[in-house]
Formats: C-alpha cells, sequence, structure tokens
C-alpha cells in the first residue's frame, strides 16, 4: 500500500497561552490525508524505553529498533503513534536524538506522547526541565508532528492532528495528552473539551449539545500514556464476564490514578471512540467500556522489563468506511 499521508500544515500552537475562551482555529492544527479507497494505517509503538542496559551493552536497543523496524516495513503505516516511556533515564537527549533519527528514516509522520520516564534525571528522578528539553527535540524531528502545546495547560504534549479524505473533510481527529507522571489534570480535562468543540463546529458548524445535536460529532481517538482510572472499573466488569479473558489481559494491575473526570468530559461530548495507552508492559487489552474502547498497546521491544510473548506492535486501521479495527502484532 502506498503511504497516503501528506503534510498539509502544521500546528501552530506552539507555547502559546490557552484559556476557555479562545477561538479555535482549525488551520491551526495539522492535517494528514487518507487517500479514497484506501485504509488508513496506525502504528502504535508503546513504551519503547530506547536506553542504555547494564550487563546487554547495546543488544536491547538494537533489538527493539530491528523489531520496530521490522513491523514498520511489514504494515507500512500512514502514520506512527509512540505512547510514552520512548527514551529512558539521564541521556534521554542522547536516546531522543538517536530515537528520531531512526524515525525519519522512514519518512512517515509520527505522533508522540510524553510518559513518566521520557523526562527521567539521574535515580528514576523527574526533572521538569529535562523533559521540557525532549519535547523541544521532539518536535525537530523532520516527520514529527509532535507539538508541546498550550504552556499554561498542565504538562507538555497536548496537542491535536487531524485525518481528512482527498477533499478535506475530516474523518476522526486525533488528540494527543501528556499524563506526565501519573494522570491528567483538570485543566486538561477544560482543554480537551474546548478542542472537540471547536473541532466540531468547524466541520459541522454545530454546537455539542447531547442529544439535541443535528449531526453527529467529529470522531476522535485518543492517545496518552498512563491508562485512565477507569481501566480499574473495566477490569472488574471484564473478570466477571469473562474470568479467562481477564487474566490474559490483565497480568500486571492497572495503575490507579485519581479520578480526574475525563472519562465522564468523553461520554458526555461522544466524539472520541478509543483511547490507546501503555504504561504497564505486560497487559494487553481491547475492551469497550461504556461505548468507548480502551486498547492497552503491545510494549515495543526489549528495552525495560518484558514478557517475551508481549512484546510487538499494535495495528490500528481507519477503513474506507470510517469504521476503527485494532490488531495485535507480536514480534516473530
Amino acid at each position: 500500500m502506498i503511504v497516503c499521508a501528506l503534510f498539509i500544515n502544521q500546528n501552530a500552537i506552539g507555547d502559546d497561552q490557552w484559556s476557555e475562551t479562545s477561538e479555535f482555529h482549525l488551520n491551526d492544527y495539522t492535517n494528514l490525508v487518507k487517500k479514497d479507497g484506501e485504509d488508513f494505517r496506525i502504528l502504535q509503538l508503546a513504551d519503547m524505553h530506547v536506553a542504555y542496559y547494564i550487563m546487554d551493552e547495546f543488544n536491547a536497543i538494537n533489538r527493539t529498533l530491528s523489531l520496530a523496524k521490522k513491523a514498520i516495513e511489514t504494515y507500512k503505516p500512514d502514520l506512527l503513534a509512540l505512547t510514552g516511556d520512548n527514551v529512558t533515564g539521564p541521556a534521554n537527549m542522547y536516546y531522543g536524538k538517536k530515537l528520531l533519527a531512526f524515525l525519519d528514516q522512514f519518512k512517515i509522520p509520527y505522533v508522540m506522547v510524553m510518559g513518566n520516564h521520557d523526562g527521567e534525571a539521574f535515580m528514576n528522578k523527574r526533572d521538569d526541565l529535562r523533559q521540557e528539553k525532549l519535547a523541544a527535540l521532539f518536535e525537530t524531528g523532520k516527520y514529527s508532528l509532535f507539538k508541546r502545546g498550550p504552556s499554561n495547560v498542565f504538562g507538555t504534549g497536548n496537542y491535536g492532528v487531524n485525518i481528512v479524505n482527498e477533499k478535506g473533510a475530516i474523518i476522526y481527529g486525533l488528540v494527543m495528552f501528556d499524563t506526565n507522571r501519573d494522570y491528567l489534570r483538570p485543566d486538561q480535562v477544560a482543554w480537551y473539551e474546548w478542542y472537540i468543540k471547536g473541532l466540531n463546529k468547524s466541520v459541522t458548524g454545530n454546537e455539542i449539545n447531547g442529544s439535541e445535536m443535528s449531526t453527529a460529532p467529529v470522531k476522535t481517538l485518543a492517545f496518552f500514556h498512563i491508562p485512565l482510572t477507569e481501566t480499574k472499573q473495566l477490569r472488574e466488569e471484564w473478570r466477571l464476564k469473562d474470568p479467562d479473558g481477564e487474566r490474559d489481559g490483565f497480568r500486571e494491575d492497572p495503575s490507579s490514578p485519581r479520578n480526574n473526570g475525563m472519562f465522564q468530559k468523553m461520554k458526555e461530548l461522544g466524539s472520541t471512540t478509543h483511547l490507546f495507552f501503555g504504561h504497564e508492559h505486560l497487559n494487553r487489552l481491547y475492551y469497550q467500556y461504556e461505548g468507548i474502547y480502551f486498547t492497552y498497546g503491545l510494549k515495543t521491544g526489549f528495552c525495560g522489563y518484558h514478557s517475551k510473548d508481549r512484546i510487538g506492535t499494535t495495528l490500528i486501521t481507519i477503513k474506507d468506511d470510517s469504521s476503527v479495527t485494532v490488531e495485535f502484532k507480536p514480534a516473530e
């Protein structure tokens, strides 16, 4: 399949200040073109943790990048989505440059979100200044769509990208969030509401107004690193329905960040259909909970703790009829 993602314009938010009264401009956001009659493929690369690991020299890095390279060449995605913990440890600027060079060789656009290890300093300590420097580096990738986002919204990397057809009509919006050390904050929820409402009004001309809307909201996919706290409730529901499936899906407990209201806001607005995240390296999940699909992407690679049967990539396909499929692609 020919790669059909083409740059139309670049997200102009950068370090701008934002408020709930800010005017939304659709042309501030990058558009990627899906060719008519073809599927649009997104390859999720989760928890790559590119770093030097004592005792294995550079074996883990080389195996991780080889795995990702083979998946990219096999599935020929139109977009790569890196869902956090892209690099690890105090040498993250060095390995960030190495990762960007690796990604840019494929000449495929990519989105990224920050994970709890991306801004890591010595002794696993968090360093927000280091994260800011790494985020600035991520913006420099030749095919990178990563943006630091509004400077007065919590985290680094809250931004949007749109997938459009050849006539310029939006098929799906992609929304990226920085969960930082643990969870999304109220101002990120407010920014998300502003973004979704602005996107919808720009496309349909209508305000989002629940059941009174005359047209369906623009569909969006959300990408972040640490799962929402509702993943724990999802697990309990799944355990009652399918204990064997639940035990296979959750090989480690999901993180338990505080409830930030994001899931309720997503349900209220009715736009976001799928969530994609990582963080727990041993989990593999694709499950619809209260109308929204939750996806733990497969851990991509051998850097960091892992289980050999839970290593690989996750292929997200937006079909020509705008439906979405998700497939786990284990490493061979």
